[in-house]
């Protein structure tokens, strides 16, 4: 056991293909990153999820263009939270109503935004913010991560699955 921070043997180490979003949790800090920060880069249009396993491919391969691997320094009692874009999209800026102007962007919408800056790279740091600012209560453990996280996914889209279920 070295100073807190301190390089180690430890290391987290994954690969995507699409949608799905890894975070360290710090357990001494609870500073939270973005593992997979450039994981939507081979997306050509918002619903494309940049990459898919399986015979999706013309010549029935799968599609990995957006394949990337991560490799990061971690410690003992440090949290991975692996989520699909089901749940890091409840996590968007966009999403929970949040203007670029709220966030001292000289926009007026997203849309306009992207045209000149990289929107997503917004979204990570205000999606790592989000987080921070979400498990900053409660006893970091995986289940209490994880319901927290899960108690505000249903939050943000109790009125889109109520208007879903009633239409």
């Amino acid at each position: 056991q070295g100073a807190p921070r301190c390089p180690n043997d430890w290391v987290f180490v994954c690969a995507s293909v699409g949608d799905c979003k890894a975070f360290l949790i710090e357990h001494d800090t609870l500073k939270v990153r973005d593992i997979t920060l450039d994981n939507r880069g081979g997306q050509q249009f918002d619903a494309d999820c940049g990459g898919r396993l399986g015979p999706v491919m013309e010549n029935g391969g799968p599609d990995l263009r957006n394949l990337r691997t991560y490799c990061i320094r971690c410690q003992p009692g440090d949290l991975v939270v692996a989520v699909s874009d089901g749940v890091h999209d409840n996590l968007h800026p966009q999403m929970l109503s949040i203007s670029p102007l709220a966030l001292k962007m000289d926009f007026q919408t997203w849309e306009e935004a992207a045209k000149v800056v990289d929107v997503e790279l917004v979204a990570s740091k205000y999606r790592i913010q989000y987080l921070q600012n979400l498990i900053s209560d409660i006893e970091l453990t995986p289940g209490n991560v994880v319901s927290k996280i899960m108690d505000h996914c249903s939050k943000i889209t109790l009125s889109s699955r109520d208007f879903m279920e009633k239409n």
